[in-house]
């Protein structure tokens, strides 16, 4: 039903993300309904026993939450939350030149180091590191590294000592590798990728796909003891460096599972309009944003005459994308920082009609003794920090913060996983002066006419 002023949940149209009917705050998965919203959980004040929620109500929550995730006991505490990663793994030949080579132009780089990557990797590690926080041990002044999400990779790489690299570097991110996937020599040899950095911090990257192109989705994620990996209401999250059609598979798997479905649409390319219905979060940056409009949106279905001049063309393309498709869609923008189009239904005078909202985030400020160095692995960070702490269930300000956070401190190290934090930096680093600015809110009704925010 509409609030007082005039904005309706989603529900309608879909179960998540919706608007939390106590504090209108968009809730984006189950999880962080059961967590944060549930019998108005929002609204407790800490520290005010008149607020806690009564004890039949929480253990009617436990009960519903009992009946969704299976069996419980006081004894057997629940699984932590899992993000499940099906992607690309590939070695990187990193170099650094003066200038990115134009076309027919060599250029020399003084030396070159080898790395582990690949995009479907780099966020899965992004993900477990920044998923990472730290506990204090009792009695003590140490402490211990907890894993607040589990990460599980689906892949494939050759039999090979490029393969065998990247299974130590998953090992060493606390990545569970299980599902990956080994192929002979004579099949498929481990991905590799020529990574060059200029003198900016710009890159320029070209991948050899090798056992990439050999994923099979069916296979991997829809065979046996698949059931133990894909559990409702955890996090899938995958991107296009593998066969589009095994990333389509995977895709409808991980939603029939009762997953939710991140999208990184990166490397830029089309993404078909029923892949788009089955998707919960499509993450972009500025020039794959309007790639995916080009070919999502429908034929004919322009842009509102009002929108004009008030959006950036990326976040215009995503507020396109969200209110035809009813889809969060999450846009990075560089050094302009990134901005989320959240799907709702506007009340108009011709009725409920489908709008979005748009929200904008400022860049996350760099420490004092800190520096732009190497740009090649910031935006995988990204969206591994937005894929762990949607799992943990926080809000969808928290998501793209965190993610902020993350995206910006990978900038500050040589490497595509150099400079990635864990959740206790990142925790520290919200903490600390100068702040992200709290982001600015729009929306905008199916006819691009602004609506007032509640």
């Amino acid at each position: 039903a509409p609030d007082r002023r005039g904005v309706a949940s989603a529900a309608a149209m879909s179960d998540f993300p919706r608007p939390c009917q106590h504090c209108n705050e968009i809730v984006l998965n189950r999880t962080a309904y059961y967590r944060n919203h549930k019998k108005g959980r929002c609204l407790v004040i800490p520290g005010d026993p008149r607020e806690a929620p009564a004890r039949s109500e929480m253990k009617r929550a436990k009960k519903t939450r009992d009946d969704d995730n299976g069996p419980d006991d006081e004894t057997t505490p629940p699984p932590p939350p899992a993000v499940v990663v099906f992607g690309s793994a590939n070695v990187d030949l990193a170099m650094r030149a003066p200038v990115l080579p134009a076309p027919g132009v060599t250029v020399l780089a003084p030396s070159y180091a080898l790395a582990p990557g690949g995009k479907g990797a780099n966020a899965a590690c992004a993900c477990a590191v920044t998923g990472r926080g730290r506990n204090r041990i009792a009695m003590t002044s140490a402490f211990v590294d907890v894993f607040d999400v589990v990460v599980k990779f689906v892949g494939a790489v050759g039999d090979d000592a490029f393969g065998a690299m990247l299974k130590d570097a998953f090992a060493d991110a606390g990545v569970d590798a299980t599902h990956l996937a080994t192929r002979t020599a004579s099949a498929a040899r481990t991905g590799c990728a020529s990574v060059i950095v200029d003198a900016r911090g710009e890159n320029q990257i070209c991948v050899g796909a090798g056992a990439n192109a050999t994923v099979n989705a069916k296979e991997q994620l829809g065979g046996v003891g698949a059931g133990k990996m894909l559990r409702p209401g955890d996090v899938f999250l995958t991107q296009l460096e593998v066969p589009a059609r095994e990333v389509w598979d995977a895709i409808a798997i991980a939603k029939e599972a009762g997953l939710t479905v991140v999208l990184n649409a990166a490397p830029a390319a089309a993404v078909p309009a029923e892949v788009l219905k089955q998707v919960d979060f499509l993450v972009v940056n500025e020039h794959e944003a309007a790639r995916v409009e080009a070919f999502a949106v429908a034929p004919g279905c322009a842009h509102p005459a009002a929108l004009r001049g008030r959006l950036d063309p990326p976040i215009e393309a995503a507020w396109q994308i969200a209110r035809e498709h009813r889809v969060v869609v999450v846009v990075t923008l560089g050094a302009n920082g990134a901005a989320v189009a959240l799907p709702v239904v506007v009340s108009s005078k011709l009725g409920f009609i489908a709008g979005a909202e748009v929200r904008r985030f400022g860049v996350a400020p760099l420490r004092a003794n800190e520096s732009v160095i190497d740009t090649a692995g910031a935006g995988d960070a990204f969206v591994g920090a937005f894929a762990a702490s949607l799992a943990r269930g926080d809000d969808v300000d928290t998501c793209m913060t965190r993610a902020s956070y993350a995206g910006a401190a990978a900038c500050t190290a040589k490497g595509a996983r150099g400079g990635v934090p864990t959740g206790a930096e990142i925790d520290a680093r919200t903490r600390e002066e100068p702040r992200m600015a709290p982001p600015t809110r729009e929306l905008f009704d199916a006819r691009g006419m602004p609506v007032p925010l509640v």
